[in-house]
């Protein structure tokens, strides 16, 4: 699991000092003309660029391998903690403890990270899949007052939002109940 985060985020580092966040243009298109050149158009001013993303993508991963960590270890409310507060408020912990502990998904197996795309600089998209299971989710991080916090895909608060017991009725239904 270790390797592909790292890999993840050497990609998305690689992306963001590469140019993430700038315009490129599509092969065989022209090349866009210079500001203030000849044929540039408009009276020579620059139009504007779009800045490269600054967010470290270092910091969000942390958050989001802890979040893992603790679900493959069955840490529910460690996990929930990590949860932005919109998360929280649609998703009760009382709930989420509940239906995790009478019927886990995968329990004890990791999850690896597939995609990390820097969105801005407070939000950080992801993509995972559970080990074992081959149960894929996105999710993302979203920085609050210098914090980042995991905010789960709305699939994962929707199987939530209607309480435990619908939750585990479902698990139990489609056989993704690890119990």
């Amino acid at each position: 699991m270790r390797w592909s985060v790292g890999a993840a985020v050497g990609i998305a580092l690689l992306a963001l000092v590469t140019g993430c966040g700038t315009e490129l243009t599509p092969p065989g298109a022209a090349t866009p003309p210079v500001a203030g050149a000849p044929g540039a158009g408009g009276d020579g001013e620059a139009s504007p660029t779009r800045s490269p993303i600054s967010v470290n993508t270092a910091e969000a991963l942390e958050v989001a391998n802890k979040e893992f960590d603790l679900l493959a270890q069955q840490d529910w409310v460690g996990a929930w903690k990590l949860w932005s507060t919109d998360a929280q408020k649609e998703v009760p912990q009382k709930e989420f403890v509940k239906a995790n502990t009478t019927c886990p998904v995968s329990p004890g197996a990791g999850f690896q990270l597939q995609k990390v795309v820097p969105i801005s600089e407070v939000l950080v998209e992801l993509a995972w899949r559970r080990e074992g299971s081959g149960r894929v989710g996105r999710g993302s991080l979203r920085l609050v007052d210098g914090k980042w916090y995991f905010q789960p895909d709305g699939q994962t608060l929707a199987e939530y939002s209607s309480g435990a017991a619908k939750a585990i009725s479902n698990r139990r239904e489609n056989g993704t109940c690890g119990k």
